[in-house]
């Protein structure tokens, strides 16, 4: 074995015994070198966890102590264990042959970028960070001026639970985010970024709006042979995008799978409604969630989310066409004064509109024609439990983050259904006023 592999530091002190021939800092042979005077003072100015560990590994060679004020960030993630083995080996032969640090951290598989960090900012062993030519410039920019602890950290997360673009984007609104916006938002913010990016390519240009860089508008003909998440979206990650949109766009994500597990984890007790044509109107049942987005993207109108009886098992919605284009939708319940009788609950045109006195005649024709009698109507199928329709949706999301520290977290934060139906306004909280007893007047 050559002398710079034996004095590469594997993640522990050296408990043989050997220390560096003809080195005045390595003290004692087994023991580490004092990090509180001398050569390694520069060692206190990082996290006591740790210090030992870091004094250990700048002890032993020049070139490798220099690094403490040249390259905290390799000093440190050399002594944490960053990386293999091998690419441990191989950054601390480069160093201590004298070559460049942006090869050693290369080497190291350690974005250069980091070399501006300072030793404070190391709180804890580094993770996947965005690096390379694509990010290097513009992570430079990013770090904070005055220290933030938790700045490297979340950017860090970013990347594990999404990629490089998205950590990027989190080291330049760190700091709004981690204050105004709830750690499970930025969570699931990562999730709808890692979604989109596994959608099909934009068919154009982006556009720009109020607070940064719209989303691109996905058409769902694109999607038709993608991920069946991608369904969901309304637009796509970018790194331009501003807080705000993102934030509606993650949202609006979000409520769709939630409105997915609700409602195909409920059996409709009408689905023994079937498909009509009534005069120059054909009757179409929306019975997927993907026939319900499709036909909000159509309709421009809320179907995509929208929480009532029609669907939460208890009705049916109902496509309205002429000529091949949707021109109403129609929720069909049950009364609970018509023996079973559909009974038409809404009837809209495009955007809510009210829709023209033949599309009214029409619906009441279709539903006159269906069968409402118990013997016409077949039993409803089961339905999958909303646990297990959410853990097959995100298992390749789940498969993404499986490697990582979040992997718990994420696996329960996605696959648990939600405790509301999605949309459903939080009942206002009422405050008990104790009200001052009346003073009492003298007669």
């Amino acid at each position: 074995m050559s002398r710079i592999e034996e004095h590469v530091h594997t993640g522990e002190p050296d408990q043989t015994g050997a220390g560096d021939e003809g080195s005045s800092q390595t003290g004692n042979a087994g023991q580490a070198p004092s990090s509180t005077s001398g050569p390694l003072s520069h060692t206190r100015v990082f996290d006591p966890r740790f210090r030992s560990k870091i004094a250990w590994t700048a002890g032993r060679h020049k070139p490798l102590r220099d690094l403490a004020t040249s390259f905290p960030a390799l000093l440190f993630a050399l002594a944490t264990g960053y990386g293999t083995r091998t690419a441990r080996k191989d950054a601390t032969a480069i160093v201590m042959q004298g070559g460049t640090l942006r090869a050693a951290s290369s080497a190291l598989g350690l974005p250069y970028w980091t070399r501006k960090l300072p030793a404070q900012a190391l709180i804890q062993p580094l993770g996947p960070l965005p690096g390379g030519d694509r990010f290097d410039h513009r992570m430079l920019n990013l770090i904070p001026r005055l220290h933030k602890p938790r700045w490297l950290a979340n950017v860090s997360a970013a990347t594990m639970l999404c990629d490089e673009a998205f950590g990027s984007w989190m080291a330049a609104h760190e700091e709004t985010l981690s204050r105004e916006v709830a750690d499970t938002d930025i969570a699931w913010l990562a999730v709808w970024a890692w979604v989109s990016m596994q959608a099909p390519p934009p068919p154009q240009a982006p556009t720009t709006g109020e607070d940064g860089a719209a989303p691109d508008a996905l058409q769902p003909s694109q999607l038709e042979h993608a991920w069946r998440a991608t369904r969901f979206l309304n637009g796509r990650f970018m790194g331009s995008i501003g807080i705000n949109w993102a934030l509606r766009e993650m949202q609006l994500f979000r409520r769709r799978v939630h409105f997915m597990a609700q409602f195909e984890a409920v059996p409709s007790d009408m689905a023994w409604l079937r498909d009509a044509q009534i005069g120059d109107y054909a009757f179409q049942i929306l019975r997927t969630t993907e026939d319900l987005l499709d036909e909000a993207e159509a309709m421009d109108n809320c179907l995509d989310h929208y929480v009532g009886p029609a669907t939460t098992g208890h009705g049916a919605m109902v496509s309205i066409r002429k000529e091949g284009r949707s021109v109403a939708d129609l929720e069909v319940v049950h009364h609970p004064d018509s023996w079973g009788v559909p009974h038409l609950a809404h009837l809209r045109a495009r955007r809510n509109k009210k829709p023209p006195q033949a599309v009214w005649r029409a619906a009441h024709l279709f539903l006159a024609d269906q069968p409402w009698s118990s013997a016409q109507k077949p039993a409803a199928a089961p339905a999958p439990h909303a646990a297990k329709l959410l853990r097959t949706f995100w298992k390749p999301y789940l498969d993404h983050v499986r490697a990582t520290p979040h992997a718990t977290s994420m696996n329960a934060l996605l696959t648990t259904p939600p405790a509301r139906p999605p949309g459903e306004p939080r009942r206002a909280a009422r405050l008990r006023v104790r009200r001052r007893p009346r003073a009492r007047t003298s007669a």
